[in-house]
């Protein structure tokens, strides 16, 4: 401090030399805060383990042209999304590109035998420009048929089964329902709700013994850790996840993601819920979330990136 006390000292009366001699004491002063200030926020606001988390709605994407009326035939399922950044099969978790493989798995086994006969005795009846484009494989063509029977039953049928079975064939008939049925399920067990919750360790050390644990409302679709079902890391019940990490390394980000069913009038409004009983904003409740050698702050600047359409920031529950 001895330049500055020396510059205060020598104050003098002349006003140009005194406001120069302020503006030096100042900009030392301002030096010192520099040097100071710097560490501390460091300590204060870097160093440290951050989280945030935030549920946001699903819902199909908006979907122009045809599409909607493809939807109809095509016995592929799409799976909702909750940003622009989610839409498409790369973004689905596990269980969804499953559900999607063994739906096709079932199309596969019905539509044989009589009922693709039966099938590929109506394709020939079906207009031409009815035609599914892609590389040519066993798989299409199976697609296709299925496509070209729902738009049978669809447009010529209106829907009655009965008269489809007549015009077409009863074993096609059947395979045709039970596709159908099989994917009504599917549909009808589509989540309506994600949370993701993301934690990063921004401080110089290890942050051991991360537990995290979350009670669901819903029923639950699916969970990943870093995009992946880690049965290391991971514990699902009935309707409650468990993570469990030993170690969180320093620049390290853990991101879970719950897919879930919550049926809800209005998103975001705690009443007209499909249980009003739970203790949980849209059908989650964070119970705990921690490690063993600090504590866990939250920053919802973390999520900053998510981008949903519609979406609420959750914390931990008091």
């Amino acid at each position: 401090m001895e330049p500055l006390n020396s510059l205060l000292h020598g104050l003098s009366t002349d006003p140009v030399k005194t406001a120069l001699q302020a503006i030096v004491a100042a900009l030392t002063i301002a030096g010192v805060i520099w040097k100071v200030l710097p560490p501390i926020w460091r300590l204060l606001f870097r160093r440290q383990v951050l989280y945030a988390a935030q549920i946001a709605e699903l819902r199909q994407p908006p979907q122009g042209g045809f599409r909607p009326v493809l939807d109809q035939y095509l016995p592929i399922l799409s799976f909702p999304s909750f940003s622009d950044d989610s839409v498409g099969r790369p973004h689905w978790p596990p269980k969804a590109n499953s559900e999607s493989d063994g739906l096709f798995n079932v199309m596969q086994a019905c539509l044989s035998g009589a009922a693709l006969a039966e099938a590929k005795e109506l394709e020939e009846t079906i207009p031409e420009g009815l035609v599914l484009f892609g590389p040519k494989s066993p798989e299409l063509s199976l697609v296709q048929t299925y496509a070209r029977l729902r738009w049978y039953l669809v447009e010529k049928c209106k829907g009655d089964y009965a008269k489809f079975s007549t015009d077409v064939g009863d074993a096609c008939c059947a395979a045709l329902r039970s596709v159908d049925t099989e994917s009504k399920r599917l549909l009808d067990e589509m989540p309506t709700r994600i949370l993701v919750l993301r934690i990063k360790n921004r401080s110089g050390k290890d942050a051991t013994d991360l537990k995290l644990e979350i009670t669901v409302g819903g029923t639950i679709f699916d969970v990943t850790v870093n995009e992946r079902n880690s049965l290391e890391v991971l514990e699902v019940s009935l309707n409650r996840v468990f993570v469990k990490q030993a170690t969180v390394l320093p620049g390290y980000v853990v991101e879970v993601r719950i897919w879930y069913r919550w049926i809800s009038v209005l998103f975001g409004c705690p009443t007209g819920q499909q249980s009003e009983s739970f203790k949980g904003l849209e059908g989650i409740r964070i119970e705990y979330l921690g490690i063993s050698n600090g504590k866990v702050y939250r920053s919802r600047g973390l999520l900053g990136d998510l981008h949903a359409w519609r979406s609420i920031y959750v914390d931990v529950s008091s």
